[in-house]
Formats: C-alpha cells, structure tokens, sequence
C-alpha cells in the first residue's frame, strides 16, 4: 500500500477478479451395442465420451514505475487514454521464442513522475494521472480436457471400467503476462508469453485407471 493513511490510492480490482467464467461438461453414452452380451457387443458397445471445456477472461494486473522510486515503486501514470487490454492481436517478440509483445504505450505519454521525483514516489500527494491498482487485463485461458471410458458387463450387477483421462487434450498454451515486463521506467512494452508457468498447466497430461463395480 502506498499510502496507509488514504487506501483509496491503492483502490482496485481483486487479483482473483475473473469477470467471465463458462465451463461446459457433457457425457455421451455411446447407444451402439450397449445391451447385447455377446462377443461383439462387449468390443463395440460400452464407450462413452466426457468432454470438459473451460473458458475464461484474463485475470487483473498492475503497471508501476519504478524510475525514481527510493522505496516503493508507484503505479504507472500516463498523460493520454492507454488500453487496459492488449493492442490488437499480440505480436512476435523479435528473436524470442513464445514471446509476444501484448500491450505497447507511446514512450511519450508515460508520466516518470520527474518533478518532483521525491514525492511521487514514496510520499503522496500522488499525481492524478496515477493508474489504478490491477486496472490492466491479462489474456484470457481455455482448455479442453476428455475423457474416453470403456465398460466391460459381467451379469447385471458386476461392471469393469477402463478410464482414460486427458487433461489439455489439444497442448494448447495460454499467453500470460510476463512479471517482468510490468514496470514501465525501462520499457514500453509488456511482454506475454505462452506456457511459461513453470507447471504443467499448460502440457497435456494422460492419466489411465481401471474401475471395478460390483
């Protein structure tokens, strides 16, 4: 916070604040053979489908300016309109693999708080064309995870099921904001980049298992 005495300043958008959120599940019971008991029906009959698809908008950050900050770094302040999203459709970061330039700011309308340099920095008052704290948005996320199982009947009662699970079926990679792209005292650009988590939120991941039901 930079001014505990006024928390307005640092006013804004929860960090969690996703605004748009759909998810979309279905299980499909394939209906070919699913009754019979012979040779044929146990090979083809018992599939079914489970397909999840997950869809969001991008989660809030924050822009500072840490040109002359002395302790604390303030939010970005800027002397014309700037998008809070990215410019149009990202751009290759050159020489870059997976980079992306996602926002660029005319270098000419970031305010470095220059003058005075001391108070806009770690003492208020603060300028007035201070941003606000998360007032940007990141790129949204989707994915799609599928599951495809097999049952195997055995009388009315006792069933095997053989499960296999694919979570991010398709590989796809989000864009994410890059940390270190979000002070503006040496750069007009912030950079995104695609699958840059450090997890294995954005690899396909297979998982197999056997269910028996009795």
């Amino acid at each position: 916070m930079l001014d505990p005495f006024n928390p307005n300043v640092t006013k804004g958008n929860a960090d969690f604040d996703i605004r748009h959120r759909a998810v979309v599940s279905a299980i499909w019971d394939i209906p070919a053979y699913r009754h019979g008991h012979d040779l044929k029906s146990q090979i083809l009959g018992g599939w079914s489908i489970a397909p999840i698809l997950t869809m969001r908008s991008g989660s809030p950050y924050t822009l500072f300016d840490c040109t002359n900050a002395y302790n604390f770094c303030p939010m970005a302040g800027f002397t014309a309109p700037v998008s809070t999203a990215a410019n149009g459709s990202p751009t290759a970061s050159a020489g870059q693999v997976d980079e992306f330039d996602f926002l660029t700011i005319k270098p000419s309308i970031i305010d470095h708080f220059d003058n005075p340099k001391y108070f806009y920095s770690d003492l208020p008052p603060y300028p007035a064309d201070m941003s606000s704290r998360n007032a940007f948005r990141a790129p949204g996320f989707w994915e799609i995870d599928m599951g495809l199982y097999k049952t195997f009947r055995f009388g009315e009662r006792v069933k095997l099921q053989l499960r296999g699970e694919a979570y991010n079926m398709f590989n796809h990679a989000n864009l994410y904001v890059q940390a270190d792209s979000i002070d503006l005292s040496g750069t007009n650009v912030v950079q995104a980049c695609k699958g840059c988590t450090g997890t294995t939120a954005d690899r396909r991941n297979i998982q197999l298992a056997a269910r028996f039901t009795f």
